[in-house]
């Protein structure tokens, strides 16, 4: 069985491959990295049967990993600091994970488990986790001293600003964000009632308190924001509105 090994701190990378070699002889460990960019040009250009995942890679999510490559041949392990959200949704598909900091009888209880499913496909099961992230009701918003987990209800909408977007939540709070509006779009729709009302404003629909008629149009939101709406998607939000022309 061949491995790799994906975390962002260095000594989390050393006590996995520690223990793989005092514990597993039988598993080759065939490569590590910190980022994700360099896991999924590896992954794309190697065959790997388990993968040690941490849930938070620097700015990035483990999970992005797993959103771009199609239909991958290796299982997860994933190994994270966070036992929140993200945990529940592993554990609830039965998926291995280990808590940092990383203890040893859990660990091997954990490739134990990934060695005996060896022969199991492992489409469905990385199927299963896309699935369920998205039926959940909560988004993770990367931060610079780890990540947030925010209810789509609490978002009334996000503003574009260049590479980077901008979370405007109802307890008034605001999130940068150094992704664009495009990576947010469709997952925030999986997830809840939101529209693209112009190119650099995304809104939650269910906050929507008044239209204004127009070429485009304007709404105004529950925080009693004032938004232009582009004439070219006015069709579609009044649709999402309920309204039918």
């Amino acid at each position: 069985m061949k491995t790799y090994i994906i975390d962002d701190e260095f000594d989390s990378r050393g006590i996995v491959r520690v223990y793989l070699e005092q514990d597993f002889p039988e598993i080759e460990i065939i490569g590590e990295t910190d980022n994700v960019e360099d896991a999924l040009r590896f992954l794309r250009n190697n065959t790997v049967d388990l993968l040690f995942l941490d849930i938070q890679l620097k700015t990035q999510l483990g999970f992005e990993i797993l959103e771009e490559l199609d239909s991958p041949g290796f299982r997860v392990i994933f190994v994270t600091t966070y036992d929140q959200y993200a945990i529940q949704a592993i554990k609830h598909q039965a998926l291995d994970y280990i808590l940092k900091p990383i203890d040893r009888k859990e660990f091997k209880a954990a490739v134990s488990k990934a060695l005996k499913l060896a022969k199991q496909p492992a489409t469905n099961y990385l199927e299963a986790v896309r699935d369920l992230l998205k039926s959940e009701t909560k988004v993770m918003l990367p931060t610079l001293s780890g990540f947030r987990f925010v209810e789509t209800g609490d978002i009334i909408r996000c503003k574009a600003e260049s590479n980077y977007t901008r979370f405007y939540l109802k307890s008034r709070e605001q999130i940068l964000v150094s992704r664009t509006l495009k990576t947010y779009m469709e997952l925030l729709q999986s997830k809840g009632r939101f529209a693209r009302i112009h190119q650099s404003h995304v809104v939650n629909v269910d906050c929507i308190t008044e239209y204004i008629k127009g070429r485009g149009g304007e709404v105004v939101l529950s925080d009693q924001t004032r938004l232009s709406v582009s004439e070219s998607r006015r069709k579609a939000l009044l649709s999402e509105l309920g309204y039918q022309l």
